[in-house]
Formats: C-alpha cells, sequence, structure tokens
C-alpha cells in the first residue's frame, strides 16, 4: 500500500508547490505594476551620499 501512496504524494506535493510559485509569480507582478519597491527601504538619500 506504501508503495502506491509515495508517489501519489509526491506529484501532489509538486504540483501545490508549482501552484504556490505561480501565484507568487502572478502577485509580484501586479504588485510591480502597481509602483511597489521591493527590498530594503535606502537609509541615506541621494543628497547624504554625495
Amino acid at each position: 500500500m506504501e508503495k502506491i501512496l509515495l508517489p501519489v504524494f509526491l506529484g501532489r506535493s509538486d504540483s501545490e508547490r508549482n501552484l504556490i510559485k505561480d501565484r507568487t509569480v502572478e502577485g509580484r507582478i501586479l504588485t510591480k505594476k502597481r509602483g511597489v519597491n521591493f527590498g530594503r527601504k535606502r537609509k541615506l538619500t541621494n543628497h547624504q551620499k554625495y
């Protein structure tokens, strides 16, 4: 029985991982279109750098 279930669970987890990745990529694209910046906020302004 366990020989049958292992490939089924592995296939399910693989497809679930792909769904999560697709949703994440789609969300990042929509967020970038709205103009949201990713990453850390800058500590220094351009004036302070030079």
